[in-house]
């Protein structure tokens, strides 16, 4: 219900115009794009239907969001008792597979000079 409200919020606010909006403390405290960066930007651009847009803000997010997705309701299912099913549990190399892309894409997007690099910025 919060998240569904916070992006119902997302979606009448633009971000990039203002609102009631954290800024980004990696970004505040060291000039760095952390994985997150440009979330919420990309989240607006996606209820308007601007693919496009939210690719440019925060490409990580487009391909995680979907995934997040799926869990979420297959979460929710289970949870109301509508399917009876057992999720199983990832093996504990995806939670370093995880955290390697996070750092990678971190690393990655911050690097200048190189096209597709460039790109990865949120471009806030």
């Amino acid at each position: 219900m919060v998240a569904a409200l916070g992006v119902a919020y997302t979606a009448w606010q633009d971000p990039n115009a203002g609102g009631v909006f954290p800024q980004c403390p990696t970004r505040e405290l060291f000039g760095v794009d952390c994985p997150g960066c440009g979330g919420l930007r990309a989240v607006h651009a996606l209820t308007q239907g601007h693919l496009a847009a939210a690719a440019d803000h925060n490409l990580l997010a487009m391909v995680v969001l979907p995934l997040v997705l799926v869990a979420w309701g297959a979460w929710m299912l289970r949870s109301t008792s509508v399917v009876s099913f057992r999720l199983p549990r990832p093996p504990a190399m995806t939670y370093a597979t995880v955290a390697l892309v996070l750092v990678a894409f971190t690393i990655v997007r911050n690097l200048g000079g190189v096209g597709f690099f460039e790109y990865l910025h949120s471009s806030a």
